[in-house]
């Protein structure tokens, strides 16, 4: 998916300078501190997050989901998951259903996939794994070079600049199909 007939780059330009920051001071910190509250299933949800990083995914999750572990809110409807679309990358494929065939059940990491529904770009899942289950719609987004999880933190800016409510895609789609 294109957001506004732009490609994500795969810059790395924050954790770049970030790491200039920390060469030159090395208690210096201009990172955001985020500190989620405490549910029952955010350990598991860090495995997940953990899991797409390890595998040198370009993602990030957002939507009322992020304000529900920030304290915000007391109930969140889905999460939204932006990935870097690299076709290469076996769990990308898998994710967004780049076989040949539809499969509706898939096992990554211990997590259970449960295809809901598949557009372009974007395929919606019911994540499970022991007392974590959530609604994921994960979106993809083009990009015109190599990405890994260095360029997180780009990304979310890119989304940020041209992707407008983001924290509305599950709710635009819930209006949709209902």
């Amino acid at each position: 998916m294109l957001i506004d007939r732009k490609k994500f780059h795969g810059s790395t330009s924050y954790v770049d300078k970030h790491n200039t920051m920390l060469s030159v001071a090395g208690n210096a910190s201009w990172f955001t501190e985020f500190v989620p509250i405490h549910f029952p299933s955010i350990r598991t949800f860090h495995k997940l997050l953990f899991h797409f990083y390890r595998h040198g995914l370009c993602c990030f999750m957002t939507g009322s989901f992020v304000s529900y572990i920030a304290g915000a809110l007391t109930f969140f409807l889905a999460i939204s998951g932006y990935m870097i679309l690299n076709d290469d990358h076996p769990i990308i494929r898998l994710i967004f259903q780049k076989g040949p065939n539809v499969i509706h059940h898939l096992i990554i990491g211990f997590f259970h996939f449960e295809l809901l529904h598949k557009y372009p770009d974007i395929c919606i899942y019911r994540v499970r794994l022991g007392y974590f289950n959530a609604m994921i719609f994960f979106v993809g987004i083009d990009t015109d070079s190599s990405c890994n999880y260095r360029s997180n933190v780009d990304f979310v800016h890119f989304i940020w600049d041209n992707f407008e409510r983001l924290e509305d895609l599950p709710l635009l789609f819930f209006r949709q199909t209902t």
